[in-house]
This record gives structure tokens, sequence and C-alpha cells, in this order.
């Protein structure tokens, strides 16, 4: 995925190719507009795993200093770290529900057809694992 976001950034004519040209506008020789909307959706889902990254390292650092702490009232760390907490994972939160909405509006510009169960965001991921590298 990685590697795609590159190319669809770069704005790469070699997508001309990729799923039937449904990502490259020939006659305007860029991104189409589901280029453009899975350019946005990939982006979105780079900011979701960085925001979980972040609510990993303060949940870590939050149980090793919490182990440590005498027992009582809590110390000003212990409270900076759980209101650092508070907002990492409001971030992702917010950070999940935008990357979810930009996967829908991905799947609707491509005009693919998203089965009833499956999670737009768990859809759309499958659906670049199967395009060539």
């Amino acid at each position: 995925m990685p590697l795609l976001l590159a190319r669809l950034q770069a704005a790469d004519p070699a997508l001309a190719g990729v799923a039937d040209g449904l990502l490259w506008d020939g006659a305007q020789a860029g991104l189409s507009t589901a280029g453009q909307a899975l350019l946005r959706a990939l982006q979105d889902q780079q900011a979701l795993d960085q925001a979980g990254a972040e609510v990993s390292a303060v949940a870590d650092i939050l149980r090793r200093d919490q182990k440590f702490a005498p027992p009582g009232r809590p110390s000003l760390q212990l409270v900076q770290l759980r209101r650092q907490q508070s907002a990492v994972q409001q971030a992702e939160r917010v950070a999940r529900q935008v990357a979810a909405a930009s996967a829908t509006a991905f799947i609707k510009q491509a005009g693919l057809t998203l089965k009833p169960g499956v999670a737009a965001g768990e859809f759309m991921a499958r659906w670049v694992a199967r395009l060539p590298a």
C-alpha cells in the first residue's frame, strides 16, 4: 500500500494500466476522480495507522508508570498521561471515522459494489491488495 500511495501522490502515468484505467484520466493526463478518492482514502488510512501507534505508545507509558506508582492519590504525571491518553484515543476515533468515510467515497467514485456486512475500509484494503505492484 505505501508503494501505491507514493505512485498516486506522484501522479505516475504508469497508473493508466492499473485497475483497467480506473485510477488514471488519460484526457487530463492525471488522476481520475476515483484515483483522487483512492489517494485521499489511503492518506486517511495512513493517518489512522499513525493514530493507532500513538494510542499504543501512550498506553505503554501509562502502564509502565502506573505499575510503580505508590497507592493513593495519583501523581501529576499520571494525571497528565491519562489526559494525553484520552486525547489520542479521541484523535484515533476521529481518524477512524474519516478513514471510513473516505473509503466509502472511493468505493462510490470507482463504481464498485460493496457487499452487505463488509466494512468499506476492509473492502478497499482487499481491492488495493489485488492490484499489481
